[in-house]
């Protein structure tokens, strides 16, 4: 992941050194951790989805 972060970070011309990087990685990696732990909390046929392009999150009507 660090080596992605460093290709993205190059090519948006952001001078982030390795402690940078490491900080975003944890960042992400605790993000990771939230999201799926969120997910286990949402009962089966709740989930949001995107409805069409520019409307947003809808919630309770998913497949």
């Amino acid at each position: 992941m660090i080596d992605w972060l460093r290709i993205e970070a190059a090519q948006q011309g952001l001078a982030l050194d390795d402690e940078d990087l490491e900080a975003i990685r944890h960042l992400l990696i605790e993000m990771k951790i939230a999201l799926a732990a969120k997910r286990a909390t949402i009962p089966e046929g709740t989930e949001p989805f995107l409805g069409p392009a520019g409307t947003g999150p809808v919630m309770g009507t998913g497949p």
